[in-house]
């Protein structure tokens, strides 16, 4: 008989893993019922009977009642210690699962209006990401979401600062790169600093 190896032996990496998205159904569940949040119908059914939601890639309706029910699993994460519950489950079910290395996707602006505004969403995400790594000895970043949108010399949200809005990844470390939408660069600034920012020459032509 053919010898089937374990799949979590295997090594592998988990990319892009959206930050709501990776929450646990009983998480959600638990929120909404801590926070007074009531979620759609087919998200509670979604969520206990571990089968998806109806949607239709057909229906041109389809993406708006995706992004309704996402938008309400996200209300529900409202403190730090959500958050931080998020990224400890989240490390855990990929330890479990014998993957070595996770990068989680956030778009910061999402949480911002509950966790004091975009500077404070993001070092809680950030040091939330670094504190589990440590512990749980999985190697983990954080990919930032940008608005592509909007224009790049969009002035950035932090005050003091004369950056437009950089898009990229930053890390858990401290250390970005990024590329695309007329920004082009890596830097590393200390953990300390505001949201970890930095600011990023245009790109031209030459570069």
């Amino acid at each position: 008989m053919e010898h089937v190896r374990d799949l979590s032996e295997l090594p592998k990496a988990h990319l892009h893993l959206h930050f709501t998205g990776s929450m646990r159904p009983t998480t959600v569940l638990e929120l909404a019922d801590k926070y007074g949040v009531r979620l759609p119908e087919a998200l509670t059914d979604a969520l206990t009977s571990g089968e998806p939601p109806r949607l239709r890639a057909t229906d041109e309706r389809g993406w708006f009642r995706f992004q309704r029910l996402y938008d309400a699993a996200r209300s529900c994460l409202r403190e730090p210690e959500d958050i931080r519950r998020l990224v400890r489950e989240a490390a855990e079910e990929d330890v479990r699962d014998g993957s070595g290395w996770l990068e989680i996707q956030v778009d910061p602006t999402s949480y911002a209006p509950m966790l004091g505004g975009l500077i404070p969403a993001l070092e809680i995400i950030l040091d939330a990401v670094e504190t589990t790594s440590r512990e749980t000895g999985l190697g983990m970043r954080v990919l930032v979401a940008a608005n592509r949108m909007k224009h790049p010399w969009t002035p950035a949200p932090w005050p003091g600062s004369r950056c437009g809005t950089p898009t990229g990844a930053w890390s858990a470390s401290g250390s970005r790169t990024t590329s695309g939408a007329g920004w082009r660069g890596t830097s590393t600034v200390p953990s300390t600093s505001p949201a970890r920012a930095a600011c990023w020459r245009p790109r031209t032509a030459a570069s």
